[in-house]
């Protein structure tokens, strides 16, 4: 799409925030206001706006795509969105290691179980783990458990928190980054363990590491996305 404006603003609206073109409010794809909780998050998203060249390209403004999902999406749908993030909780990465190689095993051992350990003294859940592919079924009363804490985030941090869910395949390593229990390379690895350990055996994968550097990117930005709508946030590097 064409560049078709010439300045970007911000300006405090009621009690958010909005980010104007040309004096004209942005608004979503589905012709919302762009209402922002904070400051900084429209700032940001005015940057977002005033770096794209001649041409706009919505996949380099990962901010406003995910204030729009926020606004068209999240907020229209929130039950929904808390019951998609509840459902990971059956098939969570974390809770299906293996017993053999025995070394993939232990970097299993290493880098999960501290965060199932975490996740169980901090909010009192205890999810049932197997080993092996065979699906778990969570018990009722986890899954009540699971929900009382994702159903304590605003809109905001409900699309942060279904982003991480999504491209980390665990709400366990999800809640661990946007409750900083884990930084962003740390959710890397517990992410992409079983790809790097087989790089570790026949070597570095080009295409691989592609993916993991577009994985690291889409952690980011959630987690930036969470840091910058919260009212005290600061993005820890």
């Amino acid at each position: 799409m064409e560049k078709f404006y010439k300045n970007v603003s911000i300006s405090e609206y009621h009690s958010g925030w909005i980010v104007s073109l040309d004096e004209k409010t942005l608004k979503t794809p589905q012709n919302n206001k762009l209402i922002l909780p904070t400051e900084n998050l429209a700032a940001a998203i005015l940057n977002e706006w005033n770096t794209q060249d001649t041409e706009v390209d919505p996949m380099n403004m990962p901010l406003t795509r995910l204030a729009n999902t926020t606004i068209d999406k999240t907020q229209e749908k929130r039950k929904k969105t808390i019951e998609e993030i509840c459902s990971y909780a059956h098939t969570d990465a974390v809770c299906y290691q293996i017993e053999e190689p025995k070394d993939l095993f232990e970097r299993q051992e290493a880098e999960w179980v501290p965060l199932l350990e975490w996740l169980h003294q901090e909010w009192s859940i205890k999810l049932l783990i197997t080993k092996g592919i065979t699906q778990i079924e969570q018990t009722k009363e986890t899954i009540e458990r699971v929900l009382g804490v994702v159903s304590t985030y605003n809109d905001f941090g409900l699309t942060s928190l279904y982003a991480l869910t999504d491209v980390c395949g665990s709400f366990v390593i999800a809640l661990a980054v946007m409750e900083e229990k884990i930084d962003i390379e740390r959710a890397l690895c517990c992410t992409t363990l079983e790809q790097q350990y087989q790089m570790s055996l026949w070597g570095k994968d080009p295409a691989i590491l592609c993916q993991h550097n577009e994985l690291r990117d889409e952690i980011s930005n959630a987690y930036q996305f969470h840091i910058l709508s919260s009212v005290s946030g600061s993005i820890k590097i």
